[in-house]
């Protein structure tokens, strides 16, 4: 495949696939788009390749493969914007981390001049 040709001539670490809610709204055929997720973290993981794949939801409605894709991921992070006493903050939460024992509390999220800060 192409796509793994280039990451080995390239000696490509990270990839990163935004947004697999896309490819949900573009799949006849969501079985077989999990399976092709499934091997692709595999083959990336084969690669020692890091990858993420990003999926955004609303917390409205239940995304068809959310509990497919939880179980072929290694990490869950929970990014959201919420607007305590009238002014919006950046949250993040560490929802699944395969092997540790994680903070599963809602942390505030800054990102500044100088990276990202998790308070």
């Amino acid at each position: 495949m192409k796509l793994f040709r280039i990451i080995e001539e390239k000696h490509i670490k990270r990839v990163a696939v935004d947004a697999v809610g896309d490819l949900i709204s573009a799949a006849s055929d969501l079985q077989r788009l999990f399976g092709y997720l499934y091997a692709l973290a595999q083959h990336f993981s084969v690669m020692r390749v890091s990858s993420v794949l990003t999926l955004e939801t609303t917390g409205l409605t239940t995304n068809p493969l959310e509990g497919q894709i939880s179980a072929l991921s290694d990490a869950i992070l929970s990014l959201q914007v919420e607007r305590p006493q009238n002014r919006s903050m950046r949250t993040l939460q560490v929802v699944k981390a395969r092997g540790t024992d994680h903070d599963l509390n809602v942390r505030e999220l800054r990102i500044t001049s100088k990276g990202a800060e998790v308070v």
